[in-house]
């Protein structure tokens, strides 16, 4: 998935197209910049789950890379950081409870996008 396919999605929460939140283009890298960092720990539990290398660092998004595919899991892209994203839009439009509410659907999808990983445990007695 890709940053302006995210954009998309959190643009259609507020009944808009991307062309309609046109206002909100230039500020859209910054933001998933953040939410990209926010979710890295999640991404890599994720990347642990399934025995691959953990990234070092967030991928970073520019108003030049926004067609390019972001190396982060479905469970990621298509859910958390367009809510994460509609949350920083809806600030942006004064309207916090709103914000509340998809700030708490990110922080949701993150967590719920954690899974299990068995690890062994050392008895100390």
């Amino acid at each position: 998935m890709t940053a302006n396919e995210i954009f998309d999605t959190a643009a259609g929460w507020m009944a808009q197209s991307r062309a309609d939140s046109d206002d909100l283009a230039p500020f859209v890298p910054g933001m998933l910049n953040v939410l990209l960092e926010e979710a890295l720990p999640y991404e890599n539990a994720l990347r642990r789950f399934e025995g691959k290398a953990e990234l070092q660092q967030a991928p970073r998004v520019t108003s030049e890379t926004m067609d390019q595919q972001i190396d982060y899991h479905d469970a990621l892209l298509r859910t958390a950081l367009p809510y994460g994203l509609a949350a920083d839009f809806y600030r942006d439009d004064e309207n916090y409870a709103v914000m509340d509410d998809f700030r708490g659907r990110f922080v949701t999808a993150l967590t719920d996008s954690i899974k299990a990983t068995a690890e062994p445990v050392e008895d100390l007695y």
